[in-house]
């Protein structure tokens, strides 16, 4: 259901089964929750553009250029509202 609701502005969803190199991960922040690292992890593998959340200790990394934004549920929303570039 999500995956065709998402459809419209030229999102998907995938499966993802890799698993990032030590190098890979070490280019990312650390949560200061360890056991939110592996949504950073997953977005990363997946070559995701956002990382939605509404996990305080994730949003604190939120302004950090790691390759995918992480953004609140109403931050994304707005994305998905305005006009693809």
């Amino acid at each position: 259901a999500l995956a065709g609701a998402l459809q419209p502005f030229g999102y998907g969803v995938t499966r993802v089964d890799v698993q990032l190199t030590p190098p890979e991960r070490g280019r990312l922040p650390r949560c200061k929750d360890p056991d939110d690292q592996k949504f950073l992890e997953l977005a990363a593998a997946a070559g995701a553009h956002y990382l939605v959340t509404r996990d305080n200790d994730l949003l604190a990394l939120a302004r950090r250029v790691i390759g995918f934004r992480i953004v609140t549920t109403k931050e994304f929303n707005q994305q998905l509202r305005e006009p693809q570039a």
